[in-house]
């Protein structure tokens, strides 16, 4: 039996959850927001981004109900970017939209690098230099020269 009390923390932790993917495209616009001022000749256009995971969870191949997903589609819906998906469980290349591949290394020259899921893979690579990063999962948190707050 749930007391109001527990429903309440319950209905908190919900919204909270849900609000994530919000927080995550916020970062992503302050991003590329910084992009072009950082570089006179940048446009929308020649800003490029590379994401690091899509599946629910990590270690796995499932995209229902990614969150993952969602930022990833909203920001390819919006924004006239270059955009890349670093996906190492990838089973079918071509499901999606958006450019994927399963190789770290071809993410390595994008202006922004978007950490969504922690993937084994993902936590045993330092993180690109002198790029700007949004770690949402803390792995290269302490190795980067500029992190988007």
């Amino acid at each position: 039996m749930q007391t109001p009390n527990n429903a309440r923390i319950t209905k908190l932790a919900r919204q909270t959850n849900n609000a994530k993917p919000d927080w995550v495209i916020s970062k992503i616009k302050h991003a590329i927001a910084y992009e072009l001022g950082r570089y006179s000749g940048k446009t929308e256009e020649t800003v490029s981004l590379a994401f690091y995971g899509m599946s629910f969870k990590p270690n796995i191949d499932d995209f229902r109900e990614s969150p993952s997903l969602k930022i990833i589609n909203e920001i390819y819906a919006k924004h006239k970017c270059k955009l890349l998906v670093v996906e190492p469980n990838l089973s079918s290349i071509n499901q999606f939209e958006f450019d994927t591949s399963t190789k770290l290394s071809d993410a390595a020259n994008y202006d922004i690098h978007i950490m969504l899921v922690d993937h084994d893979e993902f936590k045993k690579v330092s993180p690109p230099i002198g790029r700007t990063v949004i770690d949402t999962r803390g792995i290269w948190q302490n190795q980067v020269e500029k992190v988007i707050e």
